[in-house]
């Protein structure tokens, strides 16, 4: 079973308020970044493989501490979006709260 196949087995049981650890090794081989792909990092190409990771279902950060990604879900927005691809940023304007606004 290829990594991202496990991982998305694991996020698919996750419930909101859930968060899960995971090592850095495998999750940059889940979700593979730089050329040829217009991702920039890992944490870019998990939001946008992820259904409602633009309004805030899904979220992720790099933990320096333990060099691990936490993948944490939430209660999506109705109203707000967190989440845009990289093509499509020059579109947005990032607010105060982390939510974006069509320009």
């Amino acid at each position: 079973m290829s990594c991202r196949r496990y991982l998305n087995k694991i996020f698919r049981g996750m419930k909101i308020g859930d968060c899960v650890r995971i090592e850095e090794s495998i999750f940059r081989e889940a979700y593979p970044c730089g050329w040829p792909s217009m991702y920039r990092t890992p944490e870019q190409a998990f939001l946008s493989s992820m259904i409602g990771s633009a309004w805030g279902v899904w979220r992720v950060r790099f933990d320096y501490e333990s060099r691990s990604y936490i993948v944490s879900k939430y209660q999506g927005s109705e109203t707000k979006r967190y989440y845009v691809d990289p093509d499509r940023e020059c579109l947005f304007k990032k607010e105060l709260d982390g939510s974006l606004v069509r320009r």
